[in-house]
């Protein structure tokens, strides 16, 4: 079950201690990225991943 659903997006969070890892996957396209980083950068993890997708979904 994901966390969010935002942009046409799943969005999974998993947090252990002070890390964390955001896995995003475009529902239409299948593109997937994750993002491993400190669990106080959620927000940032989460911006860097989408633009990714954005990025991947665009070529």
């Amino acid at each position: 079950m994901p966390d969010l659903v935002t942009e046409g997006c799943s969005v999974s969070v998993l947090r252990r201690g002070s890390r964390m890892c955001i896995d995003v996957v475009h529902l239409d396209h299948g593109a997937e990225v994750s993002m491993i980083g400190p669990s106080a950068s959620e927000t940032q993890l989460l911006e860097r991943a989408l633009r990714r997708i954005r990025e991947c979904i665009q070529t």
